[in-house]
């Protein structure tokens, strides 16, 4: 296997971290998928009650069509620069490498969950009931879209629906997407 280095962003990576799961039963979610599509290196991150999506436009080497899955145990070091490599070392392993650090880190050989799905699709309006979130999951949600992007009533489908947080960058052509399941109150 040929060593090609992929760019990665590092304020999006580091922004879907916080959402992997750490619950070692469901390992094919416990790393950032990270996969180009339709030309946006997009990075993904769930731990099942709450989904982030980073994407940017592609640039440089692309990724194996299936994308990969890594396990970060942390965030990535501040940087001076936008980008950090990785670089695919076998079936098992990648490498990091920004100015100041270089991490070796697992890749996970499973399956990612298909996360689009439960991205709410079409039109969403404001739902007209509202629905009761983990204040921790908001919490999350607000670091990942930002202070002044945060909608207090999310966009959704109907009111058991997932809740959509959507922000564009035209400028710098980024979007993030956080996607959060209300929680199941028994009436």
């Amino acid at each position: 296997m040929e060593n090609k280095t992929y760019r990665l962003n590092i304020e999006l990576l580091n922004s879907v971290i916080p959402a992997m799961s750490k619950e070692q039963v469901r390992f094919n979610i416990c790393g950032v998928y990270i996969q180009d599509k339709d030309g946006m290196r997009v990075y993904v991150a769930t731990d099942g009650h709450k989904l982030f999506v980073a994407k940017e436009l592609t640039e440089g080497e692309l990724l194996p069509e299936k994308g990969i899955i890594v396990k970060f145990k942390k965030e990535i070091g501040k940087s001076k620069l936008d980008y950090c490599d990785m670089v695919i070392v076998d079936d098992e392993t990648v490498v990091i490498r920004t100015e100041k650090e270089k991490l070796a880190l697992d890749v996970i050989n499973a399956e990612y969950p298909s996360y689009e799905k439960v991205i709410p699709s079409g039109k969403t309006e404001v739902a007209k009931e509202y629905s009761v979130f983990d204040p921790d999951l908001l919490k999350d949600v607000r670091k990942f879209i930002g202070p002044d992007n945060y909608l207090k009533v999310p966009q959704q489908e109907s009111q058991d629906a997932p809740a959509m947080w959507r922000v564009i960058d035209d400028v710098e052509k980024k979007m993030k997407i956080a996607v959060v399941m209300p929680l199941r109150i028994k009436k």
